[in-house]
């Protein structure tokens, strides 16, 4: 393959005095003045997830997940505002879990500002401009979100809000900075990047309150092996170790509707204790909830979500994780809040758990496909006209960077079911970068971590959580490698490596085949199908 050499003084670099803990949130600043209105280039990769603001806009979200000891660079376009102001914060989050939505390896920030065809600011241990600090306002002991992903979002913020995101802020005493040693191999990002447009929720909601909190309703909550049996089913910490016990104290709560509400813009929605409103965005959406609050009184603050309602109310765990997420504001604090982490819904209840505050501007980022799609069919009758409008949009959550089969939950990208997505991807666009990009992390790496010499994981990029695998779904593997090279596009170059790893599975399953050439007794998990 192509050596390819994005960086040309930028290094990976993370805070070693926080290295390897668990759910970390670090901010990397660069201020520079250039010319009025002046264009450049941001060159980013990023472990595990990350994101980018320019002169308070956000402008980037990412990385597209490569496979272990690669990291995919992304290139986002930046501007200086008319008095030549050009302020970058790239946030980045470091779980340090296994995942099936990322891989787990050393958290690190490699990043290089391009303004007139060369570097103005990149990522060193010493110099280039780019200063770090240690985000302590997400709190780090908090529950896993679900067994398939890292950590729920929890925030303490203090009367001045977000000051770090303001104009003129520089860290007081930036964090010392080390470059990262663990070795990755950098890729071009090689497809389309996210759809970040803003949606606003209707003008319409539902008001509401609570129950007292019932310990024997919350004692009837699902076990969860990712919330109740750590660090044996999942890392990270104890329910007896969070700040705030969110996943129990919801499982305790019931709500009740109280009436209609409207959202005005021109007017905020005042709540009290236990008091909530429910925003509808029309339809099932991902990305990132946010909205303005302003706390008049020291306040607790949850956003509860989910795709449908039971019974007329938001079930937070009806999906096997935790849809739900809290701020702590002090008194006067007025923020606004956008969400780091993505997630599907189309109901988003914002409710004061304690304290008052008054809300409004309710909305969501999408964090989706931006490819322009095939045109449906002239004359196409009003039903199947629906159907595809659905299809398009589940489409367009679930193949973003890798072929997902749920963008909430899991955002893991599994076999098996991108053999499918793959083949809608080729009829909606004509092309298949996300399928290569998909193969491509299956391909790279010579071996996998806690598998069978020549299998390849269930879902990928991730952790192979428990030594699981699926062994079927290794066959959907070479199947869909096979149908992609013969009816789509895979580069030639890569036949070495589709060899290796056809070979490497042959040989995996010989050991499997009875006397008539069937395979008898798989290891594992055979999946078949488990509808209810």
């Amino acid at each position: 393959m192509k050596s390819y050499r994005p960086f040309a003084r930028a290094l990976p670099v993370w805070p070693p005095k926080i290295a390897s803990r668990y759910n970390t949130w670090v901010s990397f600043h660069a201020h520079l003045s250039v010319a009025g209105g002046r264009r450049g280039t941001l060159r980013l990769a990023a472990a595990q997830a990350c994101r980018v603001t320019v002169n308070g806009r956000v402008v980037g979200r990412g990385p597209a997940r490569a496979a272990h000891g690669y990291a995919r660079v992304d290139e986002w376009p930046v501007k200086a505002d008319v008095a030549g102001n050009l302020r970058v914060i790239i946030e980045v989050m470091g779980y340090g879990v296994g995942t099936f939505c990322t891989t787990d390896e050393p958290a690190f920030c490699c990043a290089e500002l391009i303004v007139g065809n060369r570097p103005v600011a990149w990522t060193a241990p010493r110099g280039g401009g780019f200063t770090a600090e240690h985000r302590t306002e997400r709190v780090q002991r908090v529950e896993r979100y679900s067994y398939q992903r890292a950590f729920i979002e929890g925030y303490r913020f203090g009367a001045a809000g977000l000051t770090w995101n303001e104009p003129g802020y520089a860290p007081a005493r930036p964090l010392t900075l080390a470059r990262v040693a663990h070795r990755r191999t950098w890729l071009p990002r090689g497809m389309a990047y996210p759809d970040l447009s803003v949606l606003k929720a209707r003008l319409q909601a539902v008001r509401g309150g609570t129950n007292r909190f019932s310990a024997a309703l919350a004692a009837k909550a699902p076990k969860w092996g990712h919330l109740y049996d750590v660090p044996k089913n999942s890392a990270g910490y104890r329910l007896n170790q969070v700040a705030w016990p969110l996943f129990t104290t919801l499982a305790g709560t019931t709500f009740k509707t109280t009436g209609a509400a409207k959202l005005r813009a021109a007017t905020p929605t005042k709540l009290t204790t236990r008091a909530w409103v429910r925003a509808d965005f029309g339809a099932d959406h991902t990305g990132f909830p946010a909205l303005r609050v302003k706390a008049t009184k020291a306040t607790r603050l949850l956003l509860v979500f989910d795709e449908i309602l039971v019974d007329g109310q938001v079930k937070y765990n009806r999906s096997g994780c935790a849809n739900a997420l809290w701020l702590e504001l002090a008194a006067g604090a007025e923020i606004d809040f956008e969400a780091f982490e993505p997630y599907t819904f189309r109901y988003l209840q914002v409710l004061v758990w304690t304290g008052a505050a008054e809300v409004s501007d309710i909305r969501l980022r999408h964090y989706i496909n931006s490819t322009a799609l095939r045109a449906a069919p002239a004359g196409l009758a009003p039903a199947p006209a629906l159907v595809r409008r659905a299809a398009l949009s589940s489409y367009r959550q679930n193949a973003l960077d890798i072929f997902m089969d749920c963008p909430a939950r899991e955002r893991a990208g599994w076999l098996c079911d991108s053999l499918f997505t793959a083949r809608a991807e080729w009829h909606l666009t004509g092309d298949n970068p996300i399928e290569r990009a998909f193969l491509e992390n299956y391909l790279l790496p010579a071996t996998f971590d806690r598998l069978p010499r020549g299998m390849v994981p269930m879902c990928y990029p991730a952790e192979a959580l428990q030594n699981m695998f699926i062994p079927n779904w290794a066959m959907f593997f070479i199947v869909q490698l096979d149908e992609a090279r013969r009816l789509r596009r895979l580069p030639a170059a890569w036949q070495p490596l589709i060899e290796r790893r056809v070979r490497g599975l042959l040989a995996y399953f010989r050991r499997f085949e009875n006397d008539i050439g069937l395979l008898e007794k798989l290891e594992n998990w055979v999946f078949v199908e488990w509808s209810k």
